[in-house]
């Protein structure tokens, strides 16, 4: 792959850790002091759930066999045509060739060759669906400073699913590699970080690019973000209008788009660093969750399996942070399971992808257990609960394995079906693969179904879905359709919608306006009281 695997890229993310936190990390594990409350470092090891349910698909759900498709999926967007566009680069450098591509269709399995047609090597770019739907991809790698540099490029491309072509568009105006993205209400877009043109500083400009007019605009030095900013950063719009940077190491930064200004927020960051973590809003749009990761840049050092959440609803949001009971030894103050602490996942996962389900938990996909990027890969999936707060495999069991490993570069959508996507990865057997999962709701009974529903809603519009199982929904939703590289998702978010249930029909309410749902394509989500889920149509939300 055209990315240097060294520390390099990672070394920024040395300077803002405590300086307690590298020595930590840096002694032998034999020498791991314990934290407050007496939880020692350890590795690999997982506890196994006394309470398992039989192996059956109802408790476990099932995986397809690797399929193969011509490409290592390191970056995935689910389109409004219901295909799967995956792309990375393997050309040799200065070919004069595009990133390798492909579009998979979930229905028939069928996989289409789509190459760039460009000579630019989108691989480590950012990634965002318009609210056209087109899928546009910011940066990526500049071959001219050798497979080994860090250096970007300011070229933008944008895939159109309708006619399956690609076209260049404006580029920025800041080369990016690694940099990250998230739509406004309004739908533009704004683009942060990533390494500059010759690879030898961050870009700490952000941009905005206007959707209306197809124009790119440096923000004032106000929004300029610091030293310490780390690539793809956690990009994540809240109902207030601000963007939180939820990590990897910042992880307390609210930006304001409306001034232009960073402020801190909650006042203290947490106490976990997760390099490599995952971070998702939650339903409800309030509460960001954040799982595993590791705690320094040190690559072969162990992850950490803690949980941690902040609530945005509250007068005064605070971290709440688990102690982990896996890997990394936990930090002096976190909160233990035993006192009301969040519930640590069975096992250390770093590189996971959290994707939200259609009946409102977030399953929790491959990753590795540290050691390396691509070292002890956990090949079960994980599901939370945020009504109880609970772990699947803390309760009903681990779901079911699969095949291939999906560590560092992996990557998994949700498919309007219900089931997930999972690819990706540039390492072992079988890396130029994917496979399907089906969750456990998939095998609890009959789905629901929906006969007709608007394929385009205004804010604060009542709509109408037919459907003959209209007495059986408990939950209407709106799932943003989805884009991800490198174990960040890009404006995943998860809408429920106030609804009333009638003879052979549902009423629901459109978002108020962009700040819970920007403008662009979402799955159009109902889920029965057996809490299985419809097959889900496209609606634009505008």
């Amino acid at each position: 792959m055209n990315e240097r695997r060294g520390p390099s890229r990672e070394a920024r993310w040395r300077f803002p850790l405590a300086v307690a936190i590298i020595s930590l990390a840096l002694l032998p594990a034999g020498l791991m002091p314990r934290h407050a409350h007496g939880v020692a470092a350890t590795t690999f090891a997982k506890p196994v759930p006394t309470n398992k349910k039989p192996a059956a698909p109802a408790n476990i759900g099932s995986w397809t066999a690797p399929l193969k498709i011509g490409a290592v999926a390191i970056h995935m967007a689910l389109m409004y045509t219901g295909k799967v566009l995956m792309y990375f680069s393997d050309q040799p450098i200065g070919s004069g060739t595009g990133s390798v591509a492909v579009v998979w269709n979930p229905t028939t399995n069928a996989i289409t060759p789509n190459n760039v047609p460009f000579p630019y090597n989108i691989f480590c770019s950012g990634m965002v669906e318009l609210p056209n739907g087109r899928i546009m991809m910011m940066g990526g790698h500049n071959d001219s400073y050798g497979a080994g540099s860090d250096a970007g490029i300011a070229t933008v491309l944008e895939y159109i699913p309708y006619s399956n072509t690609w076209t260049q568009a404006k580029p920025m105006n800041n080369a990016r590699w690694y940099p990250s993205d998230v739509e406004l209400p309004n739908g533009n877009v704004i683009v942060a970080s990533g390494e500059n043109y010759n690879a030898t500083r961050l870009v700490f400009p952000m941009e905005e690019y206007n959707y209306n007019n197809n124009t790119w605009s440096v923000l004032p030095y106000t929004a300029n973000t610091s030293s310490t900013t780390n690539f793809y950063p956690h990009l994540i719009l809240l109902p207030t209008g601000n963007i939180f940077m939820a990590g990897m190491v910042q992880n307390n930064l609210m930006f304001n788009p409306s001034t232009n200004v960073w402020s801190t927020s909650p006042s203290a960051p947490s106490l976990w660093t997760r390099i490599y973590g995952g971070n998702v809003l939650l339903p409800g749009l309030e509460r960001v969750l954040a799982v595993g990761g590791r705690q320094t840049s040190d690559q072969s050092g162990s992850a950490t399996n803690s949980v941690s959440w902040v609530d945005f609803s509250q007068s005064t949001p605070a971290w709440v942070d688990g102690c982990g009971t896996l890997g990394t030894a936990s930090p002096a103050g976190c909160v233990p399971e035993s006192s009301g602490g969040p519930q640590a996942m069975d096992a250390i996962r770093e590189n996971t992808n959290l994707i939200l389900l259609p009946d409102g938990t977030v399953m929790a996909e491959g990753g590795g257990q540290g050691g390396g990027k691509y070292s002890n890969a956990v090949y079960y999936p994980d599901d939370f609960n945020p009504t109880t707060n609970t772990w699947a495999s803390r309760t009903t069991g681990r779901w079911a394995s699969q095949q291939v490993q999906r560590t560092y570069h992996s990557t998994a959508v949700l498919l309007p079906d219900g089931r997930v996507v999972s690819a990706g990865s540039d390492y072992g057997s079988n890396p130029e693969s994917l496979e399907v999962f089906s969750p456990p709701y998939l095998y609890n009974g009959s789905r629901p179904t929906i006969t007709s529903s608007p394929t385009t809603i205004n804010y604060g519009q009542q709509f109408t879905i037919t459907t003959p199982d209209a007495s059986s929904i408990t939950r209407v939703a709106l799932i943003k359709v989805a884009t991800c590289t490198h174990a960040t998702r890009f404006d995943e978010r998860f809408v429920d919608l106030a609804f009333t249930l009638g003879s052979g029909q549902i009423t629901a309410t459109a978002p108020a306006s962009g700040n819970y749902a920007p403008p662009g394509y979402y799955m159009l989500d109902i889920l029965n009281s057996s809490g299985v889920p419809a097959v889900m149509p496209f609606v634009v939300v505008q």
